[in-house]
């Protein structure tokens, strides 16, 4: 596995933690396009990079 795989599992890992911390709380939060366009390019970007790179 190279860096960049490792970093998307890493964030991955890290929403799943806050998902579990939050587990059962009411959700008020505003959808908001933007933060999901850009962790959307975000993951596309370090999945390229994990297979441009190599496992």
């Amino acid at each position: 596995m190279n860096i960049w795989f490792l970093v998307l599992i890493g964030l991955f890992l890290l929403s799943l933690g806050i998902t579990l911390a939050k587990h059962g709380e009411q959700k008020r939060e505003v959808h908001n396009f933007w933060v999901v366009l850009i962790s959307g390019l975000i993951q596309v970007w370090l999945i390229y990079m994990a297979v441009s790179v190599g496992f």
